[in-house]
């Protein structure tokens, strides 16, 4: 049987309580929840080139190994780590440094389009690293996107909307260019989910209360039909559900 393994940080939440809610529609899927996303921009991983393993060592995550040699290897692993711009978001002070083309006051600081990109390469690039590194012992790999922000997000009570969307579509456009260099695909997020201002719906935003920054269920049940669409049309996989 066709097995797909969707592995990542908290984003992962909504997609596996979907699954949860209709296991039987999903024989094929399982997960393997790493921790929180925010040591996603440390070296959480090794490589044993002579092995031809990579396995995750960060303390504060599962631990994680994929060997070239194992058997029972997935057909497709759906990596929930390199498209999440929500730490660069909430992290740095968007309210005092702004990209210099939207540098509208006197009292902020200009960033340079240099700067702006070694930000996100900073926070992207260990993510993105490892998808490399698991496509080179032999594993099909493609990145799922998180969820854009949500209206109700902290940060958008101090910080320009324009500026918070610009960050967000630039970090989202410069990790996806890098994983399509490294023949990586990307399952990006359904165009229903997005709002007309670049956040996501409302509609979608996490059951519980206080929690602006994850996704429900209903967000889960459409990446998850996303899945199955890309293994089946990208990797020529059946599931049972596409039979």
């Amino acid at each position: 049987m066709t097995k797909i393994l969707l592995v990542g940080d908290s984003h992962l939440g909504a997609v596996k309580r979907a699954h949860d809610a209709n296991p039987e529609r999903y024989p094929s899927f399982s997960f393997a929840y790493l921790g929180k996303g925010g040591l996603a921009k440390t070296r959480f991983f090794d490589v044993d080139e002579a092995k031809g393993s990579v396995r995750i060592i960060s303390q504060g995550w599962r631990k994680l190994d994929f060997c070239r040699s194992d058997q029972d290897l997935p057909n497709l692993v759906v990596l929930s780590l390199p498209v999440n711009t929500s730490r660069i978001l909430r992290e740095m002070s968007w309210k005092t440094h702004v990209p210099w083309r939207l540098r509208q006051h006197d009292n902020e600081v200009a960033l340079s389009d240099g700067f702006v990109d070694r930000l996100i390469d900073t926070d992207s690039g260990y993510a993105i690293e490892y998808a490399a590194a698991l496509t080179e012992i032999g594993l099909s790999v493609a990145s799922l996107e998180a969820p854009r922000f949500f209206e109700d997000a902290p940060y958008l009570k101090r910080c320009r909307l324009d500026v918070i969307r610009y960050i967000d579509t630039l970090y989202r456009q410069r990790v996806l260019d890098r994983l399509s260099d490294l023949g990586i695909g990307v399952i990006t997020q359904a165009p229903q989910t997005i709002s007309e201002i670049g956040s996501t719906k409302m509609e979608f935003d996490n059951e519980r209360p206080g929690d602006m920054h994850h996704a429900n269920l209903n967000y889960g049940q459409i990446a998850l039909q996303q899945i199955q669409d890309f293994a089946s049309q990208h990797l020529g996989m059946r599931t049972s559900a596409l039979k």
